[in-house]
């Protein structure tokens, strides 16, 4: 019995392969490989990107950086370069991969954004002091003169 099914399932996958479109049946990994054997595309040259740079980075990179030059999202290409750059820096050193640069980086933008937060923090209390004392100097000042 289960035979029976799984055999006329099959049947039924396989009459309604034909009228599925194409993009759904061709695997989506296969034409991000083919994409990324190319090499670096020139247009990356020109938004700044360099060899040493393009071999470190991790296929998913190569991948996106393609996308962006072939929809012409060149800002989103050069955000993506300077990333990796910034990347790079955290890689000093041999035998370090990419993962674990990146693992280094987002722990260092981390701790620049718990940074930040401190010093806003700071600043927003120092502002609300210096209201305080002027609003406290002004009441001084309106009840000296009355």
């Amino acid at each position: 019995m289960i035979a029976r099914v799984l055999i006329a399932t099959a049947c039924l996958l396989l009459s309604a392969h034909g009228f599925l479109p194409q993009h759904i049946l061709r695997p989506y990994h296969t034409r991000s490989a083919l994409a990324s054997a190319d090499g670096m595309p020139e247009q990356l040259v020109i938004l700044g990107c360099d060899a040493a740079l393009w071999d470190f980075m991790p296929p998913g990179t190569h991948r996106d950086l393609n996308r962006f030059v072939r929809t012409g999202e060149e800002e989103m290409a050069r955000r993506r370069i300077a990333t990796s750059r910034e990347i790079v820096q955290f890689s000093e050193g041999s035998g370090v991969t990419w993962d674990q640069a990146v693992r280094v980086w987002e722990a260092n933008n981390a701790e620049v954004v718990a940074a930040a937060k401190v010093q806003a923090k700071a600043d927003m209390i120092a502002r609300a002091k210096a209201k305080r004392e002027a609003e406290e100097a002004e009441k001084n000042a309106q009840q000296h003169t009355s």
